[in-house]
């Protein structure tokens, strides 16, 4: 009976240890135009891992993607560049 009591409190504590880490960014969509902004993403947005809405990126001067390595998920609609 100790057993299941305790696979329970591990199960329970796992289920909200990941719900609490994976925190949706604010606002819904999101639009990136230069590398300092991405380099800033944490800084702005907070230790967020999930974009709720869409994530727009573009600039002439962006190198690398660094800045938004904590993203997991993002779950906008796929748009095509025109």
């Amino acid at each position: 009976m100790k057993t299941k009591h305790l696979f329970l409190a591990v199960l329970f504590y796992s289920f909200t240890a990941t719900m609490l880490s994976a925190q949706n960014c604010s606002p819904a969509d999101i639009t990136l135009n230069s590398q300092a902004a991405i380099d800033d993403f944490q800084s702005t947005y907070g230790t967020c891992t999930t974009i709720t809405g869409n994530l727009t990126i573009e600039g002439n001067d962006i190198v690398n993607l660094d800045g938004l390595q904590n993203i997991t998920s993002i779950g906008g609609a796929p748009k095509t560049r025109q």
